[in-house]
């Protein structure tokens, strides 16, 4: 019997303690201690800043944009770009040549399968002068 007893006291307890953590925040005020209240912090007005012009000569003239066609297809290259990015584009060329005279001349040939002006394979010489791209020829 008292084994009974405990069981039912057991079933009154929790109940009690299940009603009470229940009950809406709003019935009894909450304990601990209370969150700190958001600091509000006033911004400075932005300040307008002019922009400057842009010159139209910054930007490559479209005579300076050559497109060519290379392994992957077609490319769109531009006098003065590096030699880096040239092979990035085009790939590691088929022949080179380097020449210094005052100013370090280099040309790269590449042959792609196609038909070309003289013969089954175009090809395409590249030339740069102190590492900077100067001029395309294609046959």
């Amino acid at each position: 019997m008292p084994k009974f007893l405990y069981f039912l006291l057991g079933i009154l307890v929790g109940a009690v303690l299940v009603y009470i953590n229940s009950s809406e925040p709003g019935d009894k005020p909450a304990k601990g201690p209370k969150a700190p209240e958001p600091e509000v912090v006033e911004a400075e007005p932005l300040s307008i800043v002019e922009e400057q012009p842009v010159s139209v000569t910054d930007a490559p003239s479209p005579a300076e944009l050559i497109e060519v066609k290379g392994r992957n297809g077609y490319v769109t290259l531009s006098l003065g770009m590096p030699k880096d990015s040239v092979k990035v584009l085009l790939g590691r060329p088929d022949r080179t040549r380097m020449s210094d005279l005052g100013n370090i001349v280099e040309q790269w040939e590449y042959d792609f399968p196609g038909q070309g002006r003289y013969g089954t394979t175009r090809e395409l010489d590249i030339h740069f002068k102190n590492g900077k791209l100067e001029s395309i020829s294609e046959y």
